[in-house]
C-alpha cells in the first residue's frame, strides 16, 4: 500500500496518470471498513462543525415535515437525526446528510413563501433517503446513491414536479 501511495503522489507531483493496479490498492485500503471508521472518527475530532441554525424557519419547520415524511414513506421507521437549516443561503448544495454526526442540513434559501412545500418535502426526503441507505463501498468507491435509493428517491409523489421547479428556479 505504501508503494502504491508513493507511485500515486509522486504521479501528481509529475502530472502523470498512475496505474491502475496502484490505484486499485490504496483504493482497496482507505475504503477499507477500519479506515472508514478511522477516517471519520479523526473528522470528528478535529473538523470544524458547521453551525446549526435549528429547525424551525421562517416558512417551513423542518422537524413537522420529518415527522410526516418518516409516518408517509417510511412508516415512521427512520430515527430522527439533528434537523438544521443552514446559516448561509447555498444555491448548488439544497441539502445534505452528515453521515458522521447524524444531521440533516437543509439550505435556507428554501424556507421562503416563494419555494413551494412540495420541493422542501423533497429535498428533505431525498436527505432522509440517506438516512435509510447510509453508504456502502462497491468496485473500490464509496457509494452515497446506490440503485435502490435512486428507485425509491423516484417514488416521491412529487419527484417530477418537484425537479421541474428545481430546474426552472
Amino acid at each position: 500500500m505504501l508503494e502504491s501511495l508513493a507511485v500515486i503522489l509522486l504521479c501528481r507531483l509529475y502530472r502523470k496518470k498512475a496505474d491502475p493496479v496502484s490505484q486499485r490498492i490504496y483504493r482497496e485500503y482507505t475504503l477499507s471498513p477500519e479506515m472508514l471508521r478511522r477516517s471519520r472518527e479523526a473528522r470528528k475530532s478535529r473538523g470544524r462543525r458547521r453551525q446549526q441554525n435549528g429547525p424551525a424557519g421562517r416558512v417551513y419547520n423542518l422537524e413537522l415535515l420529518f415527522s410526516d415524511i418518516n409516518a408517509e414513506h417510511f412508516a415512521n421507521s427512520l430515527s430522527k437525526p439533528v434537523l438544521s437549516w443552514t446559516l448561509r443561503p447555498s444555491r448548488s448544495v439544497l441539502g445534505s446528510y452528515e453521515f458522521d454526526d447524524d444531521i440533516i442540513y437543509v439550505s435556507s434559501v428554501l424556507d421562503s413563501a416563494r419555494v413551494p412545500l412540495y420541493v422542501v418535502r423533497y429535498i428533505l426526503y431525498h436527505e432522509m433517503l440517506h438516512v435509510k441507505y447510509g453508504t456502502r463501498v462497491q468496485g473500490g468507491r464509496e457509494i452515497v446513491h446506490p440503485p435502490e435509493f435512486l428507485c425509491e428517491e423516484r417514488q416521491f409523489p412529487d419527484y417530477r414536479a418537484a425537479n421541474r421547479w428545481l430546474d426552472a428556479h
